[in-house]
């Protein structure tokens, strides 16, 4: 799931305030929670 939680963070992140490189799950897990932990 990781990878997957990846691609669609990292297509919402850059548009939402902040890009995010591949390889930094710091940004990603804040928000997968946000959007896949409803």
């Amino acid at each position: 799931m990781m990878p997957m939680v990846s691609a669609d963070a990292i297509a919402i992140v850059p548009g939402a305030s902040i890009p995010i490189e591949p390889g930094m799950p710091v940004e990603v897990l804040p928000f997968s929670r946000g959007i896949f932990g409803r």
